[in-house]
């Protein structure tokens, strides 16, 4: 009898587990997401301490060393980094200065996201031309570049009764959004929305959303679509894509609901979405829902696709080698 209790209580167990594993609890997909969508950072790059040192000598050789970490939520794949390394010609020579990257993002398996360390990168100090100077100042620099994306979820309520006519009580209310980051530079950080008619017999409703999103990251945003190793490189002029910068591309959707949404940077429907530091925009669908069915609550997604480019420096002392 205490064995046939056992079995019984296996198999419960069992089905419990599958049914927790398959069913559509969205806590367990809410957590996941919290988990892993926190931070303000993607693609983060520091020199190691000392490498290169910080006085060095002319006509020597020294390796530089770099921590690379996606921080972030999104995966950079293979193609979609790069960084490279640039400073004045006539103090150092950089050997390899263009390096491509593929780094992971955070995971519930790595919450940290994928690190690398390299101490292999080689420079020359050229000597010091001035005959009256026996040390000067130089700087290294590197720009990285990189295509991300932030995803945003926020809970909504599509309200169908929004004069309130219905005696029946409503499961929810629409209100205000609050976001704070979703581990990358670019936020979604407040949403407004509102309830639209659709036409004049008013048997439709089209929700529509008022967006803010900004910049909580270190580096400058760019137009995905227009992005270019060569612009990581420095061989293309900035003001050949001055309409690139500070420009991101923003795509929404109510899950399930089969909507997709228009986000545009202005009341021309103008795309990209542009912002300094912050931007706030419409979202708006054609579509509708029908006025009949009931309020109800859903889930709204917010993609933003774009590309991140940032810039660190190291300040370095190059002293005259002095026989005497």
């Amino acid at each position: 009898m205490v064995k046939k209790f056992i079995l019984i209580g296996a198999v419960v167990s069992l089905i419990f587990i599958l049914g927790c594993k398959t069913g559509g609890d969205r806590s367990n997909i809410n957590l996941d997401y919290k988990a892993i969508h926190t931070g303000s950072e993607g693609i983060t790059l520091d020199f190691l301490p000392n490498l290169p040192p910080e006085k060095v000598m002319e006509g020597n050789s020294y390796n530089m060393g770099l921590r690379l970490a996606n921080r972030g939520a999104y995966d950079v794949k293979e193609g979609e980094g790069f960084f490279t390394f640039r400073g004045d010609k006539s103090d150092i020579d950089i050997k390899n200065p263009y390096q491509a990257i593929s780094l992971k993002g955070k995971s519930l398996l790595n919450p940290k996201g994928e690190e690398t360390i390299n101490a292999d990168y080689a420079m020359d100090v050229l000597k010091i031309k001035e005959n009256d100077t026996k040390k000067k100042e130089s700087f290294i620099f590197i720009d990285l570049c990189y295509k991300y994306k932030t995803e945003a979820i926020a809970n909504i309520c599509i309200d169908t009764d929004v004069y309130s006519l219905s005696y029946r009580e409503k499961v929810c209310k629409i209100k205000d959004i609050s976001l704070s980051s979703q581990g990358a530079p670019i936020a979604v950080t407040g949403i407004k929305q509102n309830m639209v008619p659709v036409g004049n017999a008013k048997e439709k409703l089209s929700p529509e959303f008022e967006v803010t999103i900004a910049n909580v990251g270190k580096g400058t945003p760019f137009y995905k679509p227009a992005f270019t190793e060569a612009i990581c490189k420095g061989t293309l002029a900035k003001n050949d894509f001055k309409d690139s910068w500070n420009s991101v591309e923003v795509m929404a959707e109510i899950e399930g609901s089969g909507l997709r949404f228009e986000c545009n940077g202005d009341s021309q429907g103008t795309r990209p979405v542009r912002l300094d530091k912050q931007k706030t925009f419409i979202c708006r669908t054609l579509g509708g829902i029908d006025a009949k069915i009931p309020p109800y609550t859903s889930i709204l997604k917010i993609n933003i696709d774009y590309a991140y480019i940032s810039t660190i420096s190291k300040k370095i002392e190059i002293e005259k080698f002095d026989i005497r």
